[in-house]
């Protein structure tokens, strides 16, 4: 194999990795859903319950655990995966793991503050999967959830249900349901 031949094999490689990576994130829109409705159900209960901490707590938890039953329903008879899902999972993972003592700590969402982070951190999430799987779309998740981030921290107070709804519906359950959109395209296609 001539070394032009050997360069575009490993392009091509490349390429398939990547693709399979956008893939297994296409298989994950639930994950987004899930999410989504957490936030839209905790945001409501956050002004319609006297104790907005617990609203949090609870939901993020309860999100948290379904997030991993259904990671284990969905990837126990899954016995590889490319570089490409391997590094997108780890962003992943590492996110969870800052969030598990902030969240179950109840100190998540006390002050405004604190969801600013957490904005800033899931969009870094987003952005960086993006950017290993050179995919645009979820790049540009990445960027409203930044977008929301900056609104939060300096917009008026009254502004926070919404800005909390429209990060919801857009940058969760919007990708969550675009993500299946073209997971159904890929059955359809196979």
């Amino acid at each position: 194999m001539t070394e032009k031949a050997e360069i575009l094999s490993r392009v091509e490689l490349i390429e398939q990795m990547i693709a399979a990576g956008k893939r297994t994130t296409e298989h994950h829109g639930w994950v987004f859903i899930t999410w989504g409705i957490g936030y839209l159900v905790a945001t409501t209960r956050m002004y319609l319950l006297p104790e907005p901490d617990i609203a949090w707590s609870v939901t993020m938890s309860v999100c948290g655990v379904l997030t991993g039953v259904g990671f284990w329903l969905t990837h126990r008879a899954k016995k590889t995966a490319t570089e490409a899902e391997h590094s997108a999972g780890g962003v992943w993972i590492a996110t969870a793991l800052v969030f598990i003592p902030f969240i179950l700590s109840g100190e998540a969402y006390k002050p405004m503050t604190a969801a600013v982070v957490i904005f800033f951190i899931i969009g870094l999430a987003n952005l960086a999967s993006g950017n290993i799987l050179r995919w645009w779309p979820q790049r540009m998740v990445g960027l409203l959830w930044w977008s929301c981030a900056v609104a939060l921290a300096n917009g008026p107070k009254n502004l926070y249900p919404v800005i909390f709804v429209f990060n919801a519906l857009v940058c969760q359950i919007g990708f969550g349901l675009y993500l299946i959109m073209l997971d159904r395209k890929e059955l359809h296609r196979a």
